[in-house]
């Protein structure tokens, strides 16, 4: 059994150190004078679950349907996720930092971070790499905004994607944990829009090494085999969230993205 080699593991606890004074630096407001950020959609998620916390309050369960946004809707669209292990995963990468804004900061980093090493960047290219995109601009705008769901489910693409290469790079079994966890924290952000753009990349990547395995690695069976351990670490991630996406799909088709309401075309004639 190979001992822990202190000498590889400093360099990355000193990164994840560096990451969390800069979080505790950045929000310092927060830390040291005991003020809070002011988030316009926190604020306002705050009046649309009024409702349905006013009714666990009073009977101790759950409703199904809330009359607080757009004259009503079902509650699985706005409540939290479905609890599952990615709450634990989400805690434990976060550091339990306050996850309106720190936490979503710290996860940037950490997400990047990883990501950076596995597409083989030594440590200190990895946290310039993470500091460079968990400081654009947007990425701070929508702390500042709360837009939460969103900050979280775009912190857990880079690492997710970054699992996928690593498993098309033949570490198949370290590929696919890291997919796995970071896919299953991406579900468990409950911001499907990102998520549907995080599989486009993924789609992309597949066809990029779909190519690269038929033509210079010519080995369709090890791309076969890769692809299909990557989608059983797709389904265990997923498969914890069914409970939510499941009543989503099924209200989605009477949303204004399921389809129109419109009877007449463009050149006059009638729909069935």
């Amino acid at each position: 059994m190979k001992q822990v080699n202190l000498k590889q593991i400093l360099p990355h606890f000193l990164a994840v150190l560096f990451f969390l004074l800069l979080t505790v630096f950045y929000f310092s407001p927060v830390v040291f004078d005991n003020k809070d950020l002011v988030q316009g959609d926190i604020i306002g998620y705050e009046g649309m679950a009024k409702a349905t916390k006013d009714f666990y309050k009073e009977t101790g369960g759950h409703t199904l349907w809330t009359p607080s946004m757009f004259g009503g809707m079902p509650e699985v669209a706005t409540g939290p996720p479905s609890k599952s292990i990615f709450a634990f995963f989400y805690d434990v990468i976060r550091l339990k930092l306050p996850g309106l804004h720190m936490g979503m900061l710290f996860s940037y980093l950490i997400g990047f971070y990883i990501f950076m090493l596995c597409i083989g960047a030594n440590v200190w290219l990895a946290v310039l790499g993470a500091l460079a995109y968990s400081l654009a601009s947007y990425n701070i705008i929508i702390i500042e905004a709360g837009h939460v769901t969103k900050g979280y489910a775009m912190a857990w693409i880079a690492p997710m994607l970054g699992g996928i290469i690593l498993a098309f790079r033949k570490k198949i079994l370290l590929g696919a944990i890291i997919t796995l966890i970071f896919l299953g924290l991406q579900i468990y952000a409950n911001h499907i829009q990102i998520t549907y753009y995080a599989m486009l990349m993924v789609i992309c990547a597949g066809i990029a090494y779909l190519i690269h395995y038929l033509t210079v690695e010519k080995n369709l069976a090890l791309y076969s085999k890769i692809v299909g351990v990557l989608c059983i670490a797709a389904l265990l991630a997923t498969l914890p969230a069914v409970g939510s996406l499941w009543p989503m799909q099924d209200y989605a088709k009477d949303t204004m993205r399921g389809g129109s309401e419109l009877t007449i075309r463009a050149d006059g004639s009638h729909t069935e």
